[in-house]
């Protein structure tokens, strides 16, 4: 009798124990990713420097999935009305609504010599606020990839609310 009182007191104590796990692990496991649109970016450079225009957003693409994050880098070529569209931010809501998008990723490269400027925009879809504004300036081709996985992070930090330590 004592045996079955033992074995009944475990198998409740297990219920218990896998409740509490399951209600812990339900909450996190829930939470929809983050999906993000990129577009093309703008290009204003003397040479040419236009395959960039593809490269910097599927480096940015790489940096946000391994983040977490779920995203479409859209080309020139699939939506060739993406500088009309990212000139106005209801044109970014549709596109979001479209596209299922949680945020609109968009910006330009701008090449002086050996200097350069790489800027972006972040629309929070949702939201529908202003776009934030990202920057950083770099020389050389050499330092182009570290200034894109720059932008990347700190991408990362706001859209994921991260904070930077």
């Amino acid at each position: 009798m004592r045996h079955l009182l033992k074995i009944d007191m475990m198998k409740k104590l297990c219920l218990m124990a896998i409740a509490v796990l399951v209600a812990f692990l339900i909450p996190a496991s829930s939470q929809q990713p983050v999906n993000i649109v990129i577009l093309p970016f703008e290009v204003f450079a003397q040479r040419e420097l236009s395959y960039l225009q593809s490269e910097i957003p599927a480096a940015l693409k790489k940096s946000l999935e391994q983040a977490g994050a779920r995203v479409l880098v859209l080309d020139a070529a699939t939506e060739p009305q993406w500088k009309q569209r990212a000139a106005n931010l209801d044109e970014l809501k549709k596109l979001g609504q479209q596209s299922g998008a949680d945020y609109i990723v968009w910006g330009s490269l701008t090449w002086i010599d050996q200097q350069f400027s790489l800027d972006l925009k972040l629309f929070e879809s949702v939201a529908a606020k202003e776009p934030s504004f990202f920057a950083t300036e770099g020389t050389g081709i050499e330092n182009l990839p570290s200034a894109v996985e720059k932008l990347a992070q700190n991408l990362n930090f706001k859209i994921f609310k991260r904070k930077q330590v």
